[in-house]
């Protein structure tokens, strides 16, 4: 079902981020460059959120989302830091 929001899949990796577009159905897709600030999207794209599903280690996601008062969100970080627990919890644990 085609989303009625517009949906943007930006990647490093303009291929995939088409890929996965395509799977959302009426979504765009764009290259970003994690290491700019403007991470590489035109100012004219209108984007009214920033969801970060990657690793960011300078924070341009966040710091482009701050810079145009969008919303931002990442899980990126969250990933990072329950990978000890879930390599603990797999040591001790029964297949």
């Amino acid at each position: 079902m085609p989303s009625t929001v517009p949906l943007t899949i930006a990647g490093r990796d303009l291929c995939r981020a088409r890929r996965v577009a395509d799977e959302f159905g009426g979504a765009t897709a764009a290259t970003i460059d994690l290491r700019r600030g403007d991470l590489g999207l035109q100012e004219t794209d209108g984007y009214s959120a920033v969801v970060a599903t990657v690793w960011d280690s300078h924070l341009n996601g966040l710091r482009f989302a701050q810079d145009r008062g969008l919303p931002y969100v990442s899980i990126s970080s969250g990933l990072v830091d329950i990978g000890p627990e879930v390599v603990a919890t797999r040591k001790g644990s029964a297949p």
